[in-house]
């Protein structure tokens, strides 16, 4: 993946495993993976959906909450 490098280590290597995931993932229930960008920052482009961001449906960990 061309552009990854840039950040450097343990960062590229998990964003690109990432994008590796993202584009074997073929279901009716998981957002189709379009690709990625790397400037102006790393961002993975996936199909937009209905019902709000996944901010809205999946709750934050509370800082010091065990996992």
């Amino acid at each position: 993946m061309a552009g990854v490098n840039f950040f450097g280590g343990e960062a590229a290597r998990l964003f690109e495993r990432e994008v590796e995931l993202m584009a074997s993932c073929h279901h009716p229930h998981i957002v189709q993976f379009f690709g990625y960008v790397a400037k102006p920052a790393l961002a993975l482009v996936v199909e937009m959906m209905e019902g709000g961001t996944i901010e809205e449906h999946v709750p934050r960990k509370k800082p010091g909450a065990r996992a």
